[in-house]
């Protein structure tokens, strides 16, 4: 994967080396799984190798949905290219002091879905103009000549995915099945850890689901369930 950022006021592409806050060394390598596992599959696609992956899956066809979302310059996301073996530009970071994040927590607080910007969407177009067979080099040239100051674009999701949202506005399109370790370390998630074996409680977190219900999860050792809405991810208290 190769990632950039395009300066707003200059124009210019700029390639980024890709890294994330580092509290726990050891998710590095599934991060890419998880990565790979999503970003590998497009609309109409046939997957295969599934067992390379860590999470559990079969292969199968996907189609992604498709949603629209509207974000002013900067718009706060990293962007990458998917090389192998289908073609396509996803998000791969979102900065969670940036327009991405910020539209995010507005959108979730109140139960808009539809709008919400995550690390794993594809980019379908931009500004009306349909780009999932450009190069990256073309899409970013589109979101640079993009007129007015907010960018429109058409983001697709795998259908079965599930989101995963975190207090800085990071959110998070994964597999059930994905390690929640994994998932915490791409959104760059603030959590300390200790025995990375899911028994002293360091790491715990609570998620809550739409319908009202919550548990409490060690990222270390959880996996993301499979559940049809958004997870909202908050810090746990009872072992401080």
């Amino acid at each position: 994967l190769s990632s950039a950022f395009v300066s707003t006021s200059t124009g210019k592409i700029y390639k980024l080396r890709k890294g994330c806050r580092e509290f726990f060394p050891t998710f590095r390598n599934e991060v890419i799984v998880v990565k790979r596992n999503i970003l590998f599959r497009h609309a109409s696609a046939t997957v295969t190798g599934d067992e390379e992956y860590t999470s559990e899956g079969t292969s199968k066809t996907q189609q992604l949905i498709e949603h629209s979302v509207s974000l002013p310059k900067p718009m706060g996301i990293v962007l990458s290219e998917v090389v192998d073996p289908f073609a396509g530009i996803c998000i791969s970071s979102i900065d969670q002091h940036g327009a991405a994040a910020g539209s995010n927590s507005k959108k979730l607080a109140i139960q808009d879905n539809g709008g919400i910007v995550c690390i794993n969407d594809i980019i379908v177009s931009v500004d009306g103009h349909n780009c999932q067979n450009e190069t990256f080099e073309e899409v970013m040239g589109r979101i640079i000549q993009a007129d007015g100051e907010n960018v429109a674009l058409t983001l697709g999701r795998e259908e079965d995915n599930v989101i995963v949202s975190w207090l800085n506005g990071i959110c998070v399109s994964c597999r059930p099945g994905d390690s929640f370790g994994a998932v915490a370390y791409a959104a760059q998630a603030d959590i300390q850890y200790s025995c990375s074996s899911g028994s002293c409680g360091t790491c715990e977190q609570q998620i809550l689901s739409e319908d009202g219900s919550s548990r409490f999860i060690r990222p270390c050792v959880a996996r993301v369930p499979k559940v049809t809405k958004p997870i909202f991810v908050f810090p746990s208290d009872r072992f401080s």
